[in-house]
């Protein structure tokens, strides 16, 4: 109903079933919403993590993914124990336990979240493999789970884009804050000016975010592509003087800033305004479902 383009996944853990409940929702996923809302919805696998996840599952994950063609998504080596873990128990790092259970594999799409805690040879099988990564600095940054090697992973030719993770470990879904935190975090922290210029974050946030999501025909302004476009007002004071306008989105910009939003050709959001959904009506169901979560959690 809003317009939006959205992959969904419904996160499987073994649990106490071995992961049947989850299986069995995304097929249900498939089945309703595969192409959905003129074709903006996809439906992928989301084992959530190998630490939750046992090689049975993440085998019958692998079968499902082959056999139905569903990219995997997956949270990987986001903190430093459980990459210890993972090395203690089976003797290998979480993305080398992948290439084990065979999810590293040229016919299956991996998207993987985090990947903060990666070895040389991680690095290497992520682009041996094309696996696209998604960088979450802000929710990294919060739950001090470290920052990812990205100028590595992008020297080597990996994939990477950028995503907030969950409002709980960010406290916003806001990728323009991203954007910004990862032009300054990384040049800060290996001491070098422009390590991840401007230009590059813009890519991961578009043309390269589209890449993980195995869609060429998203995140650019080209004939033929689809018609996801994003107007700024640049008239704030805050963009002055006038300079690179990519240099002052990264750095001077801000969600206030995004005045147009077209998802496939359709008018979403004008002068700020979204126009598909009653923006007041939605924030008091999520004030009314936060607070019923909240007694849940007390009782």
């Amino acid at each position: 109903e809003a317009g939006m383009r959205a992959y969904l996944a419904w996160g499987i853990t073994d649990g106490t079933d071995g992961g049947a409940k989850g299986l069995a929702e995304t097929e249900e996923l498939l089945a309703r919403w595969e192409d959905g809302a003129e074709g903006r919805i996809k439906i992928l696998l989301g084992p959530h993590a190998p630490y939750t996840c046992s090689r049975k599952l993440l085998e019958r994950v692998r079968d499902f993914a082959l056999a139905q063609g569903v990219p995997v998504h997956i949270h990987l080596s986001e903190t430093r124990q459980e990459v210890l873990d993972s090395q203690r128990e089976r003797g290998v790092t979480p993305v080398q336990w992948l290439r084990e259970v065979g999810l590293l594999h040229p016919e299956i799409q991996l998207i993987a979240a985090h990947c903060v805690h990666l070895t040389p040879e991680d690095i290497q099988l992520c682009k041996e493999h094309a696996v696209g990564v998604v960088h979450c600095l802000g929710s990294n940054l919060k739950l001090a789970s470290g920052v990812a090697p990205v100028p590595e992973l992008l020297e080597a030719g990996v994939k990477v884009s950028l995503g907030t993770d969950g409002a709980a470990s960010n406290n916003n879904l806001d990728v323009l804050r991203e954007m910004r935190l990862v032009a300054l975090v990384h040049d800060g922290i290996q001491g070098k000016p422009g390590l991840v210029p401007a230009s590059k974050v813009l890519a991961m946030a578009t043309g390269m975010g589209a890449l993980v999501l195995g869609r060429p025909d998203l995140g650019r302004l080209k004939v033929g592509a689809r018609a996801d476009i994003v107007l700024l007002n640049n008239t704030g004071a805050h963009w002055y003087p006038k300079g690179d306008l990519v240099s002052a989105l990264i750095y001077s910009g801000n969600s206030a800033d995004v005045d147009t939003v077209i998802i496939d050709g359709r008018f979403v959001v004008s002068k700020g305004k979204v126009l598909t959904i009653d923006e007041e009506e939605v924030k008091q169901e999520v004030e009314k479902r936060a607070w019923r979560l909240r007694a849940k959690t007390k009782d």
